[in-house]
């Protein structure tokens, strides 16, 4: 059943909505705030000041750090993620705001001195912090906070930024037996590298009667042929297998025309060269012998 209600909240008549309920104390963006090491964060920033006495005073650490914590863990724009910020109290606190405004904090522009002063390896130190490989404590002579342990945080967020987008050069969550990098590990399938087309593909057969021409050709210049440069009908072979690949849409009478002319070229060019070699050993070299015994098992 369902019972209509009539009207909609105003904000205009009505300013404070849901009776001034307070934060959750169970938010992720507070229990993230409290795992946070602001203080060895604070000290790092202000580092990166260091003989810079003039000018309009920075912004704090703790509202530049945690900008790029949330624009990386939503994947969000510089100009998105300050409206996100201004739409949202529990990211105000998380930037350290003393209460929630609507008022965006800073301009989008800001953002970019924000990554200049935050390097991605001072993110990957905060992100260890937070997970638990360094504590922040043995920097700054304190205790880690309370609910803190040194095996990763009593939340289960895994890192500051491990949700989400985040950038390549920042660790991910793990052990300290799996931090060693023991290689590239590969997520999409699309991505794989290919070194080999397929096997049928006319163009991987053409290549093959290129390579074996100019075999052919360096047989015939070391005088292994006896002087008689066996007819290897390049052009037209070159010509049947342009034919083939300018057609947009080549039907399948077509695609084996062409794969049997070129199977016929490369065949023709294997059987003069095993001749050639039959009499002369040595004419090629190691590479052209490796390069040979590939396109006899490709031909075959």
């Amino acid at each position: 059943m369902y019972k209509a209600r009539g009207g909609q909240i105003n904000a205009l008549e009505r300013p404070v909505f849901f009776e001034g309920v307070r934060l959750d104390p169970e938010n992720q963006w507070i229990k993230l705030a409290e795992l946070t090491p602001w203080a060895a964060i604070e000290k790092r920033y202000a580092a990166s000041f260091e003989g810079e006495d003039t000018g309009k005073v920075a912004k704090p650490a703790r509202m530049a750090v945690g900008t790029l914590v949330i624009k990386e863990r939503y994947g969000f724009s510089d100009e998105d993620t300050v409206q996100e910020i201004r739409m949202n109290p529990y990211l105000q606190y998380y930037i350290g705001l003393p209460g929630f405004t609507h008022e965006p904090p800073f301009d989008a522009s800001t953002i970019t001195r924000f990554r200049k002063r935050v390097t991605p390896e001072m993110l990957v130190q905060i992100n260890d912090m937070v997970i638990g490989r360094t504590r922040a404590g043995d920097e700054e002579g304190e205790e880690p906070p309370e609910g803190r342990s040194p095996s990763g945080g009593g939340n289960g967020s895994g890192g500051i930024i491990s949700e989400g987008r985040s950038p390549e050069s920042v660790k991910a969550n793990g052990n300290e037996s799996e931090a060693v990098n023991a290689g590239t590990m590969i997520l999409d399938a699309t991505c794989a590298p290919q070194n080999i087309r397929y096997p049928t593909d006319i163009s991987l057969l053409s290549e093959a009667r290129e390579k074996l021409e100019a075999m052919i050709d360096r047989t015939h210049a070391a005088g292994a042929t006896d002087g008689k440069k066996p007819r290897t009908y390049r052009k037209r072979a070159r010509r049947d297998y342009l034919r083939f690949v300018r057609n947009r849409k080549p039907s399948w009478k077509l695609l084996r025309k062409s794969l049997r002319k070129q199977l016929g070229y490369v065949a023709r060019d294997l059987s003069y060269l095993d001749r050639i070699l039959e009499r002369h050993p040595d004419p090629l070299g190691k590479r052209d012998m490796e390069r040979l015994s590939t396109i006899h098992t490709l031909y075959g």
